[in-house]
């Protein structure tokens, strides 16, 4: 599959976890895994409250750019990331 491919799958998976409650539990599980694995990397940059936070920001413009731009480079999508990235760094005195 493409990356484009995927992300077509990602935010169509996302439309049907809206309209059926057994595959909202999956997409719900399977979101809570993806952001524990964040909160967790950022942890030790920014601290544990501020962890969770950033980690809800990267997370957003990552599924944001799945429903939005499923069709479009991974470019801006890199540059968002890196700008949620370039704030937590900020956060944290570096």
């Amino acid at each position: 599959m493409t990356k484009s491919g995927y992300r077509a799958a990602e935010g169509a998976i996302r439309v049907w976890s809206r309209v059926d409650p057994k595959v909202g539990e999956v997409q719900r599980a399977v979101d809570e895994q993806r952001f524990h694995v964040v909160a967790e990397s950022m942890r030790d940059l920014v601290g544990p409250k501020a962890a969770h936070q950033f980690a809800r920001l990267g997370y957003s413009v990552l599924v944001g750019f799945e429903l939005l731009a499923a069709d479009g480079g991974t470019d801006e999508l890199a540059w968002s990331l890196d700008q949620v990235l370039q704030a937590a760094l900020r956060f944290a005195g570096r």
